[in-house]
């Protein structure tokens, strides 16, 4: 859910949301999504999350991991990721 609006992963959305806008990340070449602060707004202590919500959080602690081992990768081949 949050790559729809993002532009490259569906064609022809509605409108083009910036990816640190639908990940919660501060931005940069490798942003890191904040699925913490997601869980901590749309999640905890409401009782019961929707599984499209908890979809969308799946997908921004995978992002996370991803892009936290993508920059680590380019780190130790010497690569800037900022």
């Amino acid at each position: 859910m949050p790559d729809i609006y993002v532009g490259y992963m569906v064609s022809g959305p509605t409108r083009i949301m910036d990816y640190k806008v639908t990940h919660l990340s501060a931005g940069g070449r490798i942003p890191l999504p904040r699925y913490d602060e997601f869980w901590d707004d749309y999640i905890r202590g409401r009782g019961c999350a929707s599984d499209l919500v908890l979809g969308a959080w799946c997908h921004l602690v995978c992002d996370h991991v991803y892009n936290a081992h993508t920059r680590a990768f380019i780190k130790s081949i010497g690569v800037s990721s900022s």
